[in-house]
């Protein structure tokens, strides 16, 4: 059985998507990781193993193939110990894999399974809202760098089983759904504003919404860059310090 997973590994200060493929065959009980994963990565199967048995999923009596796609892109950090404990979990059948659709996934495992705050949460989540990912989950710690950003929902996770227990059953599907549909904090005045000049015909207005959200995303990633970069180093003042606002209201 198979199973992916969204998730993200940091460049910088940029995260770059991580598609995490699982895939569960017959023999030798072995898990194995490939796509140029780095140290930390390699490890994360100590903590995922020890996460199981603390969460009482077991071990793995089937092979496991960890695959981090693309391959050729070097990963680094343990923000994808969560990505690729669901995915095996998904391709064991504890959960159905449908159930992480549209959501991406940052967070590192502790040895008892509790998620511990990751590097560069905000990064990973503006890069989830313009890939139009409908969620994000994230550790609880770094819950307020997230929630700024617009059109995701940002779904805090305290531990393994609670975010399996979830899943399962589907209850954070009205939460993902409200968060996903949410706006900025700014205001734009749409082409009817009189603020905004004489009415448009249709093709105007489209063009014009283009630019308008165009010209915000760019004012919003050159304003995130200060948070980003706090965001990415970690420390004491990274998470809530990243808070980004829509540019004021101007004509398109």
């Amino acid at each position: 059985m198979q199973a992916r997973v969204e998730s993200f590994t940091l460049c910088g200060i940029e995260a770059v998507p991580v598609e995490v493929q699982v895939s569960v065959d017959n023999g030798y009980p072995i898990t194995t990781i490939v796509g140029l994963a780095g140290k930390a990565i390699r490890e994360s199967l100590e903590r995922i193993t020890a996460a199981f048995h603390g969460a009482g999923f077991g071990t793995p009596d089937r092979r496991v193939t960890v695959n981090l796609a693309p391959a050729e892109l070097p990963k680094e950090g343990s923000a994808l110990d969560l990505a690729i404990a669901l995915g095996m979990l998904a391709a064991l059948g504890a959960f159905p894999a449908g159930a992480l659709a549209g959501i991406a996934v940052a967070g590192e495992l502790s040895l008892n399974g509790d998620v511990r705050p990751v590097r560069g949460a905000l990064a990973m989540a503006l890069a989830a809202s313009r890939l139009r990912r409908r969620a994000l989950l994230l550790p609880a710690g770094n819950l307020a760098e997230a929630r700024e950003v617009e059109r995701l929902a940002a779904v805090p996770v305290r531990s393994l089983v609670e975010t399996v227990e979830r899943l399962r059953d589907g209850r954070w599907e009205k939460e993902i759904d409200r968060g996903a549909n949410q706006t900025g904090s700014g205001t734009w005045p749409e082409p009817a504003d009189p603020r905004a000049g004489p009415p448009m015909n249709p093709t105007s207005q489209r063009s014009a919404g283009r630019r308008r959200r165009s010209a915000r995303w760019r004012w919003r990633r050159q304003a995130a860059q200060p948070a980003a970069q706090r965001s990415a180093r970690g420390g004491e003042d990274a998470p809530g310090a990243a808070t980004v606002r829509d540019p004021p209201a101007a004509r398109p």
